[in-house]
């Protein structure tokens, strides 16, 4: 799945159809994370953040491709998890805990 998805993003630079579905997926990820955001963060910092987790998840995906053993779920959790944290508020983190 991983190499599939890298054959794709790759492919997608030079053929149009894909190009355009590649950017509505990206598009409609960064909307659902705006707007999940949105309802914990200031509008600017939760574009910001919403535009982070696209690129952490771009790049775990990315070295998943690359890796002989795929993406380390555990890891890309804690990568995640980590940014997370140090991104929201502590009494949302509270909730979600």
């Amino acid at each position: 799945m991983v190499k599939t998805w890298l054959a794709f993003w790759s492919q997608a630079m030079h053929e149009p159809s894909l190009y355009r579905l590649q950017r509505v997926n990206e598009q409609r990820l960064l909307s659902h994370l705006k707007h999940e955001l949105k309802r914990v963060l200031p509008k600017e910092q939760a574009v910001f953040v919403a535009q982070s987790i696209a690129a952490l998840i771009d790049g775990i995906w990315l070295r998943g491709a690359l890796a002989p053993s795929g993406i380390d779920s555990d890891l890309a959790q804690r990568i995640i998890t980590d940014y997370l944290e140090r991104q929201l508020p502590p009494e949302v983190l509270k909730k979600y805990s």
